[in-house]
């Protein structure tokens, strides 16, 4: 993965579910740039969003 912003989110989402609030927290992006990560994460089947939540599948 070479965008560092999709690296940054997806190790902050990690293997359990994480709230938005807490993978802004933990990726130090600005909510917009981890909003569109997590987007292009669940195209390309890496994280999945339950009820708010989101998850590492891959």
């Amino acid at each position: 993965m070479a965008d560092p912003a999709l690296r940054a989110v997806l190790a902050a989402v990690g293997w359990v579910p994480t709230s938005l609030n807490g993978v802004v927290t933990a990726a130090g992006l600005p909510v917009g740039a981890v909003g569109a990560a997590l987007d292009q994460l669940v195209r390309i089947g890496a994280i999945v969003e339950e009820r708010g939540w989101w998850q590492r599948v891959q």
